[in-house]
């Protein structure tokens, strides 16, 4: 019986690490969009400077795949393509081309 009890336990305080884990993890991962968003212009100069082919891989470091493409269409690029790695676009290959 107590080693039953003891397995119940266990189990119960691996759930709730896990949970906390979890939490910590996306809680970081917002934070770290947020600021990436915030210097979305940043990235808009390095990504959009010129070339006719712009590659870009949206993740929880930069700003959102939504975010990309307006700026994109305010450079005068338009999306091309687009490549989900993970489903619900927190990570995304982009694939702009240069308006003529």
């Amino acid at each position: 019986m107590g080693l039953l009890i003891a397995l119940v336990v266990l189990v119960l305080f691996g759930g709730l690490v896990a949970a906390l884990a979890g939490g910590g993890v996306f809680a970081w991962g917002e934070s770290t969009r947020k600021k990436a968003t915030a210097r979305k212009e940043e990235f808009f100069d390095h990504a959009f400077d010129g070339s006719r082919l712009v590659t870009f891989r949206v993740n929880m470091e930069t700003p959102p795949a939504d975010v990309m493409i307006h700026g994109a269409d305010e450079h005068g690029y338009e999306l091309t393509s687009r490549t989900e790695l993970v489903e619900g676009g927190m990570a995304a290959d982009l694939v702009f081309t240069k308006r003529a």
